[in-house]
């Protein structure tokens, strides 16, 4: 398992020095600390990943092959549960784990880096958090709305930075998304707060 992270961690670094937008919010090198891989954790999106086939593009290629290749190794989760407003069709259907953050594989306190999948067609609820963020399209499509934006339509390669507390959501429009998601700043491990939409 140590071998899939490092993967992982490795490719994910490689993508952030090459992608303007987050190499800047990561400041610097990725964690060098130990690994402190959790034990796997299912959810169908997991195998939905694995099947999925959807374009990539070639700075992303490598880091998606490696997801594909550890997937039923990590611990994937969610954050949010029905109580929060997301039906059983958004949590059998999307997923994420945690590769670097004060408590993730890899642990820093410097931010948190996290991958996630969501099905062709869903649509994450507007929400909000105080950390800076950065996404990466790593595979697929989907359209991000930003709070005082034009909706962005993102593919393979293409970013999308939301400020601290600036209301977001997306759409897996065509979809389905995996992304890469960068979080810099105050209160990293706490969960975002789901609003109205603006």
């Amino acid at each position: 398992m140590s071998d899939v992270y490092a993967a992982l961690l490795q490719e994910a670094a490689r993508l952030i020095v090459a992608t303007p937008a987050l190499a800047k919010l990561a400041g610097g090198p990725m964690p060098d600390e130990a690994l402190h891989a959790p034990p796997p954790a299912h959810l169908p999106a997991a195998d939905l990943v694995l099947r999925d086939e959807s374009p990539t593009c070639p700075a992303t290629a490598p880091l998606v092959a490696a997801i594909k290749n550890g997937a039923p190794h990590l611990k994937w989760q969610h954050t949010y549960s029905e109580a929060d407003g997301f039906n059983a069709d958004f949590l059998d259907r999307s997923g994420w784990f945690n590769l670097a953050s004060p408590d993730g594989a890899y642990m820093t306190p410097d931010f948190r880096l996290s991958i996630g999948y969501w099905g062709e067609g869903l649509f994450y609820n507007w929400h909000r958090h105080r950390p800076e963020e950065v996404y990466c399209v790593l595979a697929g499509r989907a359209v991000f709305l930003t709070e005082g934006r034009d909706p962005q339509h993102c593919g393979p390669g293409d970013t999308v930075h939301h400020p601290s507390n600036i209301a977001h959501a997306a759409e897996m429009v065509p979809g389905p998304l995996l992304a890469l998601a960068l979080w810099r700043g105050e209160s990293l491990t706490e969960k975002s707060e789901i609003v109205p939409p603006p």
